[in-house]
């Protein structure tokens, strides 16, 4: 665009440095006459020479002016006014994207807050239930464990006083055996029955 203009304002300055070369001798004649025309023109001092002249040159100019500043000028403009349109258009196209993101950003967003939050509070509720089975579990392993060693502790009473059973019906035969064996006094036997008792405690 700048060069365009400072080749127009060429054309124009040397158009009219020659135009006024050419002209300037004819208007200087021009004007130094005196009008001495009765008709309408020159009564009100108007020479036509001089006008005339004025009126092509004026011409002259406003071609040239149109030619090379006015179209240029003017195809300038409608392309910054394109430009300028397509900007606008452009920004508030991106205007409306921005808005559209944002409210597709918001709306994802708040999507995936509900998604942790299901998330966080299936987490909880499988941990409390693994919890709970696992203390469950531990109880009935606790009870199970009591009732086994209820039971050993039990069979094992039992046991000691089958055997203890066992032991002193050993003892009272063994001792009845002496008894008859050796066939011997009261105190003999007095001696023998206390023996066996401090042996069975």
């Amino acid at each position: 665009m700048n060069s365009i203009m400072k080749t127009s304002l060429k054309y124009i300055a040397i158009t009219g440095l020659m135009l006024s070369v050419l002209l300037a001798p004819n208007i200087a004649d021009a004007a130094s006459t005196v009008v001495d025309d009765p008709s309408l023109i020159g009564m009100f001092g108007i020479n036509w020479k001089l006008f005339l002249a004025q009126l092509i040159n004026f011409g002259i100019v406003l071609f040239v002016l149109w030619k090379w500043v006015w179209k240029p000028v003017t195809s300038n403009m409608e392309e910054r006014t394109k430009k300028i349109e397509e900007s606008l258009i452009n920004a508030d196209r991106i205007t409306e994207e921005k808005t559209e993101f944002e409210a597709w950003k918001e709306t994802e967003m708040g999507k995936a807050r509900q998604e942790a939050t299901a998330i966080i509070s299936e987490a909880k509720t499988q941990a409390e239930t693994v919890k709970n089975d696992i203390l469950e579990k531990a109880k009935l392993e606790q009870q199970a464990l009591l009732e086994k060693g209820a039971r050993e502790l039990t069979q094992q009473k039992e046991q000691a006083i089958a055997d203890a059973k066992s032991e002193l019906a050993d003892l009272v035969v063994g001792a009845a055996e002496k008894l008859i064996r050796e066939k011997v006094d009261k105190k003999a036997d007095q001696k023998l029955i206390s023996q066996a008792m401090k042996e069975l405690n």
